[in-house]
């Protein structure tokens, strides 16, 4: 499992530092809503990838059963780290004066 979720990191890290670099900070094709729209757009997929291979293994190690509370906490609680995490770096690739 931990060579599955290297090589999907690496592959997809690669394919979100590409479109950040190149449709969220800054582009001049892009508007404030089709940035914001990206900006957020990435992170879900960020908050999804990360929380669905915890919960992966979580299962895994037969912790907590699908559908239940921890699976739930789980989710909820890597969604809240997502949206710290992003609003702290939001400036960054949001900036108005672009």
């Amino acid at each position: 499992m931990q060579a599955c979720a290297k090589n999907f990191y690496e592959e997809n890290h690669v394919k979100l530092t590409w479109y950040l670099s190149n449709y969220a900070n800054g582009s001049p094709s892009m508007n404030k809503t089709a940035k914001g729209v990206a900006y957020v757009s990435v992170w879900v997929m960020i908050w999804g990838t990360i929380a669905s291979l915890v919960d992966f293994a979580l299962l895994g190690a037969d912790l907590y059963d699908n559908g239940s509370i921890g699976q739930a906490s789980t989710f909820a609680s890597y969604g809240l780290a997502a949206i710290v995490v992003a609003w702290k770096i939001a400036p960054k690739f949001l900036n108005e004066n672009e």
